[in-house]
């Protein structure tokens, strides 16, 4: 009994100590006529890349889940500032562009003529009639496309590079059978495309002992995936797939992060919605069931409703619907919602009752045109306690077919609180560890008398 009851303790220690993740789509680039041997026809449109990151890290780490991409091509990753002059972080396009490369799309001329140097960059900030609006960058990873197009891995930011190159002096670079798809459907840009195996890449160092980041808030910033063109002439390292706006913190002290759950409902679910006073809600197609293309087939555990449509209703008074999460005597800080990316606009916006008003703490934009659910997670204005009223508002356009299908599906929402709400890191982690560790031995026993 005894070693059930710790076996049971570790995995609930090891399911606290879990941090949530946020994922990101990347959508296609702005540069996309520059790309390497041939346009993509459809522009990439037809390409699924998800990059998914924890929103506290000591450095940048990344999953990359992708499929559509250009097969063999080497991609660079990036992690790109946007300064102040662009409504951006000032801060965090600095530590970006002191860790990697800066450069200036507004101006004038190729690509080559856009970089500048720090000692440029420090110029332009000193001199108040510099007009230059100066971009920090950093390409910190990169990987090679598989044979059907697809990328599964990890990336990590604990390099800085110039370039990548493909053997010494790119000498290594393999000709292109022409005959064959996609070189054989597409119109391509030099008469002998050539393109390097992933064991063959190699690198120029930008910013010489590089390992991390700076510690800091990182805001504005977007990820990108640019086209390895090997300075070759068929192609000028485009930018062929980027992210919205992304946020994250790192640092490297002992932090308590966002990461205990304690709080959800499976919206669409009505044993879960119990206690959580949801109003104005619409209800799911009565033609649509489990297993059925539509709503992207559905989230995964196949329950949900609508911001607006049928059950509620259509028009201006019906963009909104309520939910309340309870956190109890914890300190609640983050809330994260299941929600469908649909083939049209699903915009919406969050707030929260605070402070004797609703206060908003961010918004959805679309991101795809495909339907897919995602997850997003919005921090809370400070510690709260207590039952927490959550307020979503639909943005986009009403739709004609509004009342037959509804607007913006939601799946569950969930609250999560610091980790100190359970006690003090240090001690909660030794607390665990020590769960676990003896779970483990106790198994173990149970199971070499059996």
């Amino acid at each position: 009994m005894l070693a059930r009851i710790l076996v049971i303790l570790a995995l609930l220690a090891l399911c606290i100590a879990t941090a949530s993740a946020t994922t990101v789509i990347l959508v296609p680039g702005e540069d996309l006529g520059n790309e390497y041997i041939f346009n993509e026809p459809s522009g990439y449109a037809n390409s699924r890349v998800n990059l998914t990151y924890s929103p506290v890290m000591k450095n940048f780490n990344a999953h990359i889940s992708a499929k559509g991409l250009k097969p063999g091509f080497t991609y660079q990753v990036k992690l790109i500032g946007t300064p102040n002059c662009a409504g951006g972080d000032h801060t965090a396009n600095e530590n970006i562009g002191y860790s990697g490369r800066w450069y200036c799309p507004l101006c004038s001329g190729d690509s080559e003529a856009k970089n500048r140097i720090d000692a440029q960059y420090q110029a332009c900030k000193s001199n108040p009639l510099c007009t230059e609006c100066i971009h920090g960058y950093i390409i910190f990873d990169h990987f090679v496309a598989n044979a059907d197009g697809s990328f599964d891995g990890n990336v990590t930011s604990n390099r800085s590079y110039h370039v990548f190159r493909c053997g010494t002096f790119d000498s290594k670079l393999y000709n292109v059978d022409k005959t064959m798809p996609p070189f054989s459907d597409n119109a391509l840009k030099c008469e002998q495309p050539e393109l390097c195996h992933v064991a063959d890449v190699i690198w120029d160092v930008e910013r010489v002992g590089f390992s991390e980041l700076p510690q800091g808030n990182y805001k504005k910033v977007k990820i990108a995936l640019t086209e390895e063109s090997f300075h070759q002439p068929c192609g000028e390292w485009a930018n062929v797939l980027t992210s919205d706006y992304v946020e994250f913190k790192i640092s490297r002290r002992e932090e308590q992060p966002c990461s205990i759950m304690i709080d959800e409902v499976n919206i669409g679910d009505t044993g879960s919605e119990t206690g959580h006073n949801l109003t104005g809600w619409s209800n799911v197609n009565g033609n649509w069931s489990p297993g059925k293309t539509s709503y992207g087939g559905g989230p995964e555990d196949q329950t949900f409703r609508l911001l607006m449509g049928s059950g509620d209703g259509c028009g201006e008074s019906f963009r909104d619907a309520y939910l309340t999460l309870d956190a109890g005597n914890n300190k609640a800080c983050a809330v994260e919602f299941n929600h469908l990316d649909g083939s049209q606009p699903d915009n919406f916006n969050v707030s929260v009752w605070h402070g004797g008003k609703w206060q908003y703490i961010g918004n959805y934009t679309q991101k795809t045109s495909t339907e897919d659910w995602l997850k997003s997670r919005y921090s809370l204005p400070g510690e709260m306690s207590g039952v927490i009223k959550v307020k979503l508002v639909l943005t986009s356009p009403q739709m004609g077919w509004c009342l037959g299908w509804g607007q913006t599906g939601f799946s569950w929402a969930k609250l999560y609180a610091y980790q100190a709400g359970f006690g003090p890191i240090p001690e909660f982690r030794a607390i665990a560890a020590f769960m676990a560790i003896a779970g483990a031995l106790a198994s173990f026993l149970v199971l070499r008398k059996r």
